[in-house]
């Protein structure tokens, strides 16, 4: 599975820096958590990625 997420990881790199954190964080969630637990997780990073937007 390792090598299917660093495939995936390389091609992020054209991505905005937001979708490639976004994505980066739904695989690190993915590897050891359950659906539901990656969906909470990443919709607490979505916040966290809207916060700091809009305080700049």
């Amino acid at each position: 599975m390792g090598d299917i997420h660093d495939e995936i990881a390389a091609k992020l790199d054209a991505q905005p820096l937001n979708v490639r954190k976004l994505a980066l964080r739904a695989l690190e969630l993915a590897h050891d958590n359950s659906e539901t637990a990656v969906f909470e997780g990443l919709k607490n990073w979505v916040r966290e990625i809207v916060k700091a937007g809009s305080q700049s």
